[in-house]
């Protein structure tokens, strides 16, 4: 009778709630996501890896395995993520962060797969892509990065649309420089009103000797030959009754370039052609 009471009281206490034992899971730490201060590019990229685990990000698109730290991900392409390396499969949940929001993407496996989509308007960024798994008993947990960078694509036309040709170049017209440097230097005088006043002939003497400039006095009724205003001599004396005589006419060749009404002064003379 003792002995079949000690049995039911054993068995009383095997199936006691207080005394079931259940498997525990241990909680998982997410650590921060390390992004970067600036945007980078592939050239300047560095190696993230600071805590040096034995796992690794690996990035497969369209089947194919990316070797390299920085993956160029085309826009539009799926980009399949999983974690690699001794003990990723046994880990546990996978728990993925990303430097920046990344609208298109999905899980399954307990986070042991990602897919990855980009579309045209991230062209150009980077992303700091980052998955962490429980570590050892005690130990912190196992993280492992990769970065990724987003590539620009061209817009293409429409298939049924033809690329317009260059336009061909139109060559500007020559234009010839004018002439400005002075060739001649005249006064145009009335003789029954005035003359030539003395300073005004040393100065045309001047110009003549020193400045190789033709340099001469027109009465304005004197002509050739034939009755007429010898040429070279006709744009001057044109110039110069529009402005009123006496003036003094500076040309280039047969334009006019400027006119000093009654010059009296060496200066005056000197100054009108330079």
């Amino acid at each position: 009778m003792r002995s079949l009471l000690l049995v039911v009281v054993l068995l009383c206490l095997l199936v006691t709630p207080g005394h079931a034992q259940q498997p525990q899971t241990p909680p998982v730490e997410k650590p921060p996501v390390i992004a970067p201060a600036v945007v980078p590019t592939t050239d300047d990229i560095p190696a993230v890896d600071p805590l040096k685990t034995p796992l690794a990000v690996n990035v497969a698109i369209r089947g194919a395995v990316q070797g390299d730290l920085v993956v160029i991900a085309p826009v539009g392409q799926l980009l399949e993520l999983s974690l690699t390396g001794d003990g990723a499969a046994e880990s546990g949940p996978v728990f993925w962060t990303y430097s920046e929001s990344i609208p298109d993407k999905s899980e399954r496996d307990a986070g042991h797969w990602v897919g990855l989509t980009f579309p045209p308007e991230v062209a150009g960024k980077a992303y700091l892509v980052q998955a962490a798994v429980n570590g050892p008993e005690g130990k912190p947990p196992l993280v492992a990065l990769r970065w990724l960078v987003v590539a620009g694509v061209a817009p293409q036309l429409p298939p049924d649309k033809p690329v317009d040709p260059a336009p061909t170049p139109v060559k500007p017209t020559p234009v010839e420089p004018k002439l400005t440097t002075v060739t001649a230097a005249t006064y145009v005088y009335e003789k029954d009103d005035t003359a030539p006043p003395a300073a005004v002939r040393s100065a045309l003497n001047k110009l003549n000797r020193e400045h190789k400039i033709e340099a001469t006095e027109f009465e304005q009724n004197t002509f050739d030959g034939d009755e007429q205003i010898p040429d070279q001599y006709k744009a001057a004396l044109t110039a110069a009754k529009e402005a009123g005589l006496p003036a003094l006419v500076v040309l280039a060749d047969s334009t006019v370039l400027r006119i000093v009404k009654s010059p009296t002064t060496e200066q005056q003379v000197l100054e009108a052609v330079k």
